[in-house]
C-alpha cells in the first residue's frame, strides 16, 4: 500500500514539475498536458527500471562471474 502511495506521490511530483517548465512554452494546452504526462511517465519508467535492476542484483548477489 505504501509503495502505491509513494509511486503516486512521485508521479504527481514529476507531473507538476514538468508542468511548471512546460507551461512557459507557447503550445496549446492539450499539447502541454501531454508533454508533462510524457515527461512524468518517462521519469517513473526510469526509476522503476533502476529499482528492478537493483532488486535483481541483490537476488543474484552479483551480476559478474569474476
Amino acid at each position: 500500500m505504501w509503495r502505491g502511495g509513494l509511486a503516486f506521490a512521485a508521479a504527481a511530483g514529476l507531473y507538476y514539475g514538468a508542468w511548471q517548465y512546460i507551461k512557459l512554452l507557447s503550445w496549446p494546452a492539450p499539447v502541454k498536458v501531454a508533454a508533462a504526462a510524457t515527461v512524468a511517465g518517462t521519469g517513473l519508467l526510469l526509476v522503476s527500471m533502476i529499482m528492478e535492476r537493483r532488486r535483481d542484483a541483490q537476488e543474484e548477489g552479483s551480476l559478474t562471474d569474476d
